[in-house]
């Protein structure tokens, strides 16, 4: 059976490996630095001894070169102050010319500003009296369009109170007509009823008497009797008489009764008539005041909705009185 190798060892073996390589590379980077560096060292020399060489030649043609620089510098400069000065001199020119252009366009701007000035000015007292013409407009047409509403309102309720009161004074003077009426309808039934219970009055007292009168003949004939039998009869008369009597007064106080039960009918009726008649003219009197009420009320609507009407068109030309302005008139 073959020996198993020791973990522990192969990797030590293995990290020295590295570590000899990575040793090597360094050695071998660190050589070829040195070696680039001793190559750039040899060329710098290379190139010093050259340079040597031709420095002198170098420094006359710097020298020829700075002289011909100079001479140039100086021409540039010659030319350059030649062209400043004619640079300068046209500048002047156009200054000027610049100068009476603006001065000539500034002085038509004043001209122009004096102008929109004196129309601004112009145009100012324009609005202002437009201003005050529209104001004063307004307010006459408002306070005559207040005034003319408020005397159609008075002569509204003047003509209001004026029907108002007719129409109860009609009323009244029917009412009155109608008490009158009942009135003297009650009297005259009342003179009717107390004329019928004088007659019969009179006819109860002219039965009665008629009825005495008979009855007095019996009471002569029976006086002439022997006393037992007169006493018996004048008894006998006496009932009758009471009973006569009382059938005649009861027989006439029904009729009285009945003419008084007529007169409280009749009177009834009078006064059912009157009142039927007076609720008709209180019912007349008052659809008349609401008819009235109505009128004028609707009169009074109609004149606020005029006074709205005049005030709305007062509005309106005072705006159009302000607006009226001619801008595009010609101001000098």
């Amino acid at each position: 059976m073959p020996l198993q190798p020791d973990p522990k060892q192969a990797q030590d073996d293995v990290n020295e490996f590295l570590n000899k390589k990575t040793k090597e590379r360094r050695s071998l980077e660190k050589r070829r630095k040195e070696k680039s560096k001793r190559s750039e060292e040899d060329t710098k020399k290379k190139e010093e001894t050259v340079r040597g060489g031709v420095a002198q030649e170098e420094k006359f043609a710097e020298e020829h070169e700075n002289r011909l620089r100079d001479f140039k510098k100086k021409e540039d400069q010659r030319k350059k102050e030649v062209e400043e000065h004619q640079r300068k001199k046209r500048t002047e020119e156009a200054h000027m010319l610049e100068r009476k252009e603006e001065e000539k366009k500034e002085h038509k701007q004043h001209e122009e500003y004096m102008k929109d000035m004196r129309r601004a000015s112009v145009l100012k007292v324009r609005v202002e009296a437009r201003k005050k013409k529209s104001a004063d407009t307004e307010r006459e047409m408002r306070s005559q369009a207040e005034a003319e509403g408020f005397r159609n309102k008075q002569q509204a309720e003047l003509l209001e109170h004026r029907e108002l009161r007719k129409v109860e004074e009609t009323s009244r003077k029917r009412r009155g007509e109608i008490d009158t009426r009942e009135r003297m309808e009650k009297n005259e039934a009342s003179e009717e009823a107390r004329k019928h219970r004088a007659k019969i009055d009179a006819e109860e007292r002219t039965a009665i008497q008629m009825m005495e009168q008979g009855l007095n003949q019996v009471r002569m004939q029976i006086n002439s009797l022997p006393p037992g039998v007169r006493n018996s009869e004048t008894m006998r008369l006496s009932a009758e008489e009471r009973q006569r009597k009382e059938k005649i007064e009861g027989d006439f106080m029904r009729k009285r009764t009945q003419v008084e039960v007529d007169l409280q009918k009749e009177l009834s009726a009078i006064a059912q008539r009157a009142k039927r008649e007076r609720d008709a003219i209180g019912a007349e009197e008052r659809q008349d005041k609401t008819q009235a009420e109505t009128f004028m009320r609707q009169k009074k609507t109609d004149a606020d909705r005029t006074v709205k009407r005049k005030i709305d068109q007062a509005a309106r030309t005072a705006e159009e009185i302000l607006h009226d302005i001619n801008t595009g008139e010609e101001i000098k």
